[in-house]
């Protein structure tokens, strides 16, 4: 089969623009080739918009992930840089049924994201009994700008002091950016 000359003209600059693409790019390995490395010290730092606020489809693949902590019973408060968790102890008579309460505010100038899929999930109990584990936004007893607050169901049978641990995920923003801290929370249960 014959081409027209125009044809043949034109597949013969197709190839060599592709000839010179493939060879200025490298080829068609996805890899880098070492020559290419960027120095660690001179890599590009990411925008503020890349790192301003996650997309739930970002944090959903992690969501059912039980990150359970080395259990040590912490103090009623964490105290983070633009934030606080508080986790108050509970005095409760053995066989009867309490709430444990775990409440975030934002520092002066933060606000809570309302956009941003929280998730708690508890981890460690000893002897302490809790049905529901994980806890998401939309279980949240109050979940405002201002503050969010789980109560979590508990219930024990023996005397002694229980505790219970779990891994809370979740994200406050100001008017330039948004923090998606995670810390590992903790309760005293004090049984009689």
């Amino acid at each position: 089969m014959t081409y027209p000359t125009y044809l043949r003209d034109c597949l013969s600059a197709m190839a060599l623009f592709l000839s010179v693409a493939i060879v200025s790019f490298g080829g068609c390995d996805d890899r880098a080739s070492s020559d290419d490395a960027v120095p660690e010290n001179q890599q590009e730092q990411p925008t503020q918009e890349q790192t301003t606020q996650p997309t739930q489809e970002q944090t959903a693949q992690s969501d059912d992930e039980t990150e359970g902590p080395s259990c040590v019973a912490g103090g009623p408060e964490i105290a983070g840089a633009n934030y606080t968790v508080s986790q108050p102890g509970l005095e409760l008579n053995a066989g009867t049924e309490g709430f444990l309460e775990l409440q975030v505010t934002p520092a002066a100038g933060f606000k809570i994201n309302l956009e941003y899929p929280w998730n708690l999930n508890i981890g460690e109990t000893s002897g302490a009994s809790i049905e529901q584990l994980v806890w998401r936004t939309q279980d949240a007893l109050t979940f405002t700008e201002d503050t969010v607050v789980f109560q979590i169901p508990v219930t024990t049978e023996e005397s002694g002091e229980d505790y219970v641990c779990g891994h809370l995920r979740f994200s406050i923003c100001n008017d330039s950016r948004c923090d998606t801290p995670r810390e590992d929370v903790s309760w005293v249960v004090s049984v009689e």
